[in-house]
């Protein structure tokens, strides 16, 4: 039996030999130490709420009534009081949002009002919901609409924006007066302002407040907007980087002061200096799998999951007969990746965090997460999270073996740290690299390995399980059966 291998990392775009690399993975999440079982989505019990309508945006933002989830479905506006309401305008039924131009939402503190709501949506006026839980939305009268939307240094920016006299600026953008997301008249006095981005081509996709700053990305290109006071137009946009921007308004999120976003030509990070692409990401494969769609026809969303501690992205597939989909996942504390295929979920976002995460004993994967999927449910949509036990979950070694040296697989182990429920083996092999795999025997394990027999110069094996389970490395056992 050699010794127990550790396992490296998923990482389908690397060399297959590499010793510890997995070729597959399916429904794992990269830990400190390993990889573990991802916990499967259930109803959720705080925040149930089913829709006949699939919504296409959702976001948890903190006013004075708390740390409230909004929704956004088609031309009604829901938040979380104690239980889901209407909060929609009520003088005119909102323009229908789309999956490709959704609201946005955020939060705004004023000295009169402390935490205000606020929703834009591209084809609607900025919406303000004070902080009565009875509330509904309402016009801000003067101000724009928007594709994107942030709130920084006592501002309400928008960028990609129209006029109320239905002017429309794809790459401008448009800050409100100082404390005031009431007043929207560029005036030096009040430090309102509005601009153009035009060192580069192409329309604002997203608006973020990072640091002290605001991020504006363009599909190809990035700014950081900087306040520089009303004499010289109250922001400053040099340019971050020409070549370097955002696939989708939510292909972005921050963990820990660190933005992480999808770009055109990979994954990225920035943390204020320099932008750094993300070399472990399976950027090849991702290329392979996503064929046939653009990124922003797949319309990635992006969310931290402080209990796990990975970045998601979850990809949307809008291809008729696919409801599962694609969610990979970055641990930037073990520069590892992890991937599932979410079973028929839709918007995916941040819910109000608990104070307490609980995770099964000796795991440490959390089984409950702040992070909440629209699952489709029949015709509904159920908001679900993760809080059940996992089901079937499988990883795959990559090829051990030697150009020249056949080798007898006779018996392999898996280390858990967790052991999870049933447990199988399938054996893999080729005699040459370039060869197909042929799919050989499965095994269930017995006091502890899985007995295997055949020979060949290349060897994989695909270990699956059920249930909670967190895995560090394997061992085989290959005695030598000749050479060419």
């Amino acid at each position: 039996m050699t010794p127990n291998i550790p396992i490296i990392a998923w990482a389908p775009d690397a060399d297959p030999t590499t010793p510890g690399v997995l070729s597959d993975i399916e429904r794992m999440l990269p830990t400190s130490r390993g990889y573990a079982a991802e916990p499967t989505l259930g109803t959720a019990t705080s925040f149930a709420l089913t829709l006949t309508a699939e919504p296409h945006s959702a976001q948890t933002i903190t006013n004075k009534a708390g740390t409230v989830p909004f929704v956004g479905v088609g031309a009604t506006l829901r938040g979380y009081f104690g239980a889901w309401q209407d909060v929609s305008r009520t003088a005119t039924t909102y323009v229908t949002a789309s999956l490709y131009n959704p609201w946005r939402f955020d939060a705004f503190s004023t000295p009169a009002n402390d935490r205000i709501a606020l929703a834009v949506q591209l084809q609607n006026q900025l919406q303000a919901k004070t902080d009565s839980t009875a509330a509904v939305f309402g016009n801000v009268t003067a101000a724009p609409s928007a594709d994107t939307m942030a709130v920084q240094r006592g501002f309400v920016l928008m960028g990609n924006y129209t006029t109320t006299a239905g002017t429309s600026f794809v790459d401008g953008w448009a800050c409100s007066a100082l404390e005031d997301h009431t007043s929207w008249t560029p005036d030096i006095a009040t430090q309102s302002a509005r601009g153009r981005l035009t060192s580069t081509p192409g329309q604002i996709v997203r608006l973020v407040a990072f640091q002290d700053y605001v991020v504006a990305f363009k599909r190809r290109s990035m700014y950081r907007g900087t306040y520089v006071g009303a004499a010289d137009n109250t922001w400053s946009w040099p340019v971050v980087h020409r070549s370097v921007g955002l696939v989708s308004h939510d292909a972005v999120c921050e963990a820990e002061g660190v933005l992480y976003w999808l770009g055109f030509d990979g994954f990225y990070r920035w943390a204020g200096g320099t932008v750094q692409r993300i070399a472990s990401a399976p950027w090849t494969w991702l290329q392979g799998v996503l064929a046939g769609g653009s990124y922003i026809d797949l319309y990635p969303r992006c969310v931290w999951d402080e209990a796990q501690r990975v970045v998601r992205w979850q990809f949307y597939f809008p291809v008729a007969g696919i409801t599962d989909k694609l969610c990979l996942v970055y641990h930037p504390d073990s520069d590892r990746w992890g991937k599932s295929m979410i079973p028929s979920p839709g918007v995916m976002f941040s819910m109000p965090p608990g104070s307490v995460y609980v995770a099964p004993l000796g795991a440490s994967v959390y089984t409950q997460s702040p992070v909440a999927w629209f699952q489709q449910v029949g015709s509904n949509w159920v908001l679900s999270v993760p809080r059940l036990e996992p089901g079937a979950s499988s990883l795959t070694t990559g090829d051990i073996g030697d150009d020249d040296q056949a080798f007898v697989l006779t018996r392999a182990r898996l280390r858990t740290l967790t052991a999870g429920g049933a447990k199988a083996a399938q054996h893999l092999h080729r005699m040459n690299l370039g060869d197909a795999l042929t799919t050989g025997e499965t095994v269930f394990e017995s006091d502890g390995k899985f007995d295997v027999t055949h020979s060949a110069r290349w060897h994989r094996l695909k270990f699956s399980q059920i249930g909670n389970t967190e895995v560090t490395g394997f061992s085989v056992d290959t005695p030598r059966a000749g050479t060419r």
